[in-house]
């Protein structure tokens, strides 16, 4: 699962991504605003139950599953 690498560290890409900055960018943003904004994030690839809220952890992000 990339979520166990990409929340920590937004920057890895998968081999097979098209514009490797571009989703990086993305993968800072959407979790840096729902952390901030302490908005729940529903995502496909996450742990059960995929709903939850997101944390700054360093310089990347902590998915917390919703209990």
């Amino acid at each position: 699962m990339l979520y166990f690498i990409q929340f920590p560290h937004p920057e890895i890409s998968a081999t097979y991504g098209m514009d490797k900055n571009a989703a990086a960018e993305t993968r800072r943003l959407l979790p840096d605003y729902a952390a901030r904004n302490r908005t729940p994030l529903g995502a496909i690839h996450t742990v059960y139950p995929g709903i939850g809220n997101v944390e700054v952890d360093g310089s990347g992000f902590k998915f917390v599953p919703a209990r």
